[in-house]
């Protein structure tokens, strides 16, 4: 999800998770995506270990870790 689409659509409606947000929103897809142990999410998982913010970084290793991919 890009940054617009997170403060024109998400936001507004999760308000409590702050304009400066999307890395929470990113991090809880992840481990939403790691939970559910689909291979679907490999891709998007493995994508996400080259995100230029740290914490997303670190959610993605960590669900590597967790799936073993």
């Amino acid at each position: 999800m890009d940054e617009d689409t997170f403060l024109d659509v998400i936001q507004p409606r999760f308000w409590y998770i702050g304009q400066d947000g999307l890395w929470i929103w990113k991090c809880n897809a992840l481990r939403a995506m790691a939970n559910s142990g689909d291979q679907k999410y490999y891709k998007y998982i493995k994508e996400a270990v080259e995100d230029p913010d740290q914490n997303i970084r670190n959610t993605a290793l960590w669900a590597c870790q967790k799936l073993g991919i």
